[in-house]
């Protein structure tokens, strides 16, 4: 057996130079895990759906729709039985009023209802910024994904009729409608974490005419587990709850990462003895990929760059700090970890990581001169993060810089574990996620 485990680096780091100036309603009672991408919120003000922007007539919704779907077929992303459901589905319907956009272009329905519109059917996901007063919260309110994820995972889903499927933190109740018009509503059931969430799917989806089982809150262990469990907003750990929702013989499926960038479908069989396993499979569309403004915004708000904390050089370059293969072996050898990316003048990238329950952060500067290599990091513990970053980069690289489709990950009550090729080469080994489940 090969063992890689990284662990905390509890030693500080070398100082060099400052690094950066300055119809009935069905709703039932549930507690499962939901990603901290989707938060409870208060139920959105009714829509008028026919306003006029001061530019002139809103752009037809079936011309947006039709290019979106022609779009994904085009680059072979939605099989031929799943183009009903994207069709008949009204992605805009499930978008809020205001909400950051590709590249976090904040999107304005009161102000530019034609662009509002064309945001909303593009293939970029959708965050509702946080509301007075949620700032501090460190995310979004809701999260809605990209067509293209969407279309990938209910592919790699394979979820037939007479499966049923639970899917955990909807967000936005879009890819619980497609579920819905797929499979037939008795056929999906939605969680959500708070009773206002929990409304505000139903009353969406009930525009569209759609009404699956929506639930919330605590007392609902007498349900019985589903075919798939599902989950459109990404994450870093699989809470145990998922595995107990999932039949013997069931799937998990959810894109790995956080708001910032998934890059890797994690898809995991339940096994008779309560484990789940199963391998990573690189997203092929637009992914969930949001390296906004307002994501950096709130992610670094974490950052207390004193004057005195020391400053020191690294190996890890800007185009290393990009890669997509090298950012996922990353992300999963650092469960919990935010990260953000912010471009600067020129060539220059700034990488913000944070772990929001220690409130260890690490700040990188790639590069540190025009046309150099290397890095400058600043962080503060108790965790190292940017020691540990280069670690694992430093694994990612001796393992002949693996794509996502070489990882695995192994899940049971008390340990989630990322391994490489086969189990026998564990990588990184972490706790469940916190937290009370049914």
């Amino acid at each position: 057996m090969s063992l890689f485990i990284l662990t905390q680096n509890e030693r500080p780091c070398n100082g060099l130079k400052t690094l950066i100036g300055s119809g009935p309603r069905r709703t039932e009672s549930v507690h499962l895990e939901i990603p901290d991408t989707v938060r409870s919120a208060a139920a959105e003000r009714p829509r008028t759906r026919n306003r006029t922007p001061p530019g002139g007539p809103v752009v037809p919704v079936t011309s947006l729709s039709d290019d979106l779907v022609g779009g994904l077929l085009a680059r072979g992303l939605l099989p031929a039985q799943w183009r009903p459901a994207f069709e008949s589905v009204p992605r805009h319907l499930f978008v809020p009023d205001r909400f950051e956009g590709g590249g976090g272009a904040l999107q304005d329905r009161d102000g530019d209802e034609d662009g509002w519109l064309r945001a909303a059917y593009a293939d970029s996901p959708v965050l509702e910024p946080p509301g007075p007063g949620e700032e501090d919260a460190g995310g979004p309110r809701s999260w809605l994904c990209s067509p293209s994820l969407a279309a990938e995972l209910l592919t790699a889903a394979r979820a037939t009729q007479g499966m049923q499927v639970l899917e955990v933190g909807s967000g936005s109740g879009y890819c619980a409608g497609l579920l819905a018009r797929r499979l037939g509503e008795d056929a999906v059931t939605v969680v959500e974490r708070g009773a206002a969430q929990s409304e505000r799917v139903r009353v969406r989806l009930a525009s569209t005419g759609l009404e699956p089982r929506v639930v919330t809150g605590p007392g609902w262990s007498e349900q019985a587990p589903r075919d798939r469990v599902l989950s459109f907003a990404p994450v870093d750990r699989i809470p145990c709850a998922w595995i107990r929702r999932c039949q013997p013989g069931g799937r998990i499926l959810v894109p790995w990462g956080d708001v910032s960038g998934q890059y890797a479908l994690a898809d995991l069989g339940v096994g008779a003895d309560g484990t789940a396993r199963g391998r990573f499979s690189r997203l092929r569309g637009n992914g969930g990929r949001h390296d906004g403004a307002g994501h950096w915004r709130r992610l670094s708000r974490s950052l207390r760059p004193e004057a005195d904390l020391p400053v020191r050089g690294s190996e890890l370059g800007r185009a290393e700090l990009l890669d997509a293969s090298a950012a996922f072996a990353a992300g999963l050898l650092l469960p919990g970890v935010g990260r953000a990316v912010r471009h600067g003048s020129g060539p220059v990238l700034y990488l913000c990581l944070v772990d929001a329950d220690t409130g260890s952060w690490a700040l990188v500067r790639a590069p540190v001169e025009p046309g150099g290599e290397g890095s400058e990091v600043r962080q503060k513990g108790p965790r190292y993060l940017a020691d540990e970053l280069e670690r694992a980069h430093g694994l990612w690289r001796e393992a002949g810089r693996p794509a996502p489709d070489r990882f695995g990950l192994t899940v049971t009550a008390d340990r989630q574990t990322a391994w490489l090729d086969d189990e026998s080469t564990v990588l990184h080994v972490s706790p469940p996620p916190r937290g009370v489940e049914p």
